[in-house]
C-alpha cells in the first residue's frame, strides 16, 4: 500500500436489510486494525501510508449497494488506493438463539487512478466463527455475539494487508 487509503465496505442489499449497518461497523474496525498495523510497520520502513478517516469516506459512501464504483468514492475522498472489500454475504444466527457468524468477502486493493486491482488474496473468502460450535444465547447476547464477530472478521480482513504475528491463535 503506497499513499492515502481508503478502506471501504460495500454491502449486498440483502445483508443491509436483515443486519443494518453490519458494513460501516467492519470498515471502523478495518480502518482501526489497518491503521494500527501500518502505524507499526511505519516505523520500520519510514513508509508514507495514511488512511482516510471513515467518516469522511462514509459522507460519500451513505446509501452504498453493490452497484456503488469503488474507485468512484476513492476519487470523492481524495486516495490513492483502496482496500475494496465486497460483503457478499453475512449472517452470525446459526438457529434459534445460538450464533455462528458466517461471512463471505472478496477483497482487493485498487490503485484510483487507474482503475486497476493492485492485490488480491486468493485465500480470501469465508470466515466462520466458531468454526466446529456456535454459542448459546444464554452465553452470549446477541449484539455481543455480533460485535466479536465483526472485530474477529476485521482481524481477519487486516492481515491480508498489515504484518502481524503468524503464531497468533484466531479460532
Amino acid at each position: 500500500m503506497e499513499g492515502k487509503v481508503a478502506v471501504i465496505v460495500r454491502p449486498r442489499a440483502s445483508t443491509t436489510y436483515q443486519y443494518g449497518d453490519v458494513s460501516n461497523e467492519l470498515a471502523r474496525v478495518l480502518n482501526v486494525k489497518i491503521g494500527m498495523g501500518l502505524k507499526n510497520f511505519k516505523k520500520k520502513k519510514r513508509e508514507k501510508i495514511s488512511l482516510i478517516p471513515h467518516d469522511r469516506i462514509q459522507e460519500y459512501s451513505d446509501g452504498m449497494h453493490a452497484e456503488t464504483d469503488f474507485v468512484e468514492i476513492g476519487k470523492a475522498v481524495g486516495a490513492d488506493q483502496i482496500v475494496a472489500v465486497d460483503l457478499l454475504g453475512y449472517n452470525h444466527i446459526a438457529g434459534t438463539n445460538v450464533w455462528q457468524g458466517h461471512a463471505n468477502v472478496n477483497v482487493q486493493l485498487i490503485d484510483v487512478k487507474t482503475g486497476d486491482i493492485v492485490y488480491q488474496p486468493d485465500s480470501l473468502a469465508e470466515y466462520i466463527y466458531p468454526r466446529n460450535n456456535v454459542v448459546s444465547a444464554t452465553d452470549k447476547s446477541e449484539f455481543d455475539f455480533q460485535r466479536e464477530y465483526i472485530l474477529r472478521l476485521g482481524n481477519y480482513i487486516s492481515k491480508q494487508f498489515v504484518p502481524y504475528d503468524r503464531f497468533e491463535v484466531d479460532f
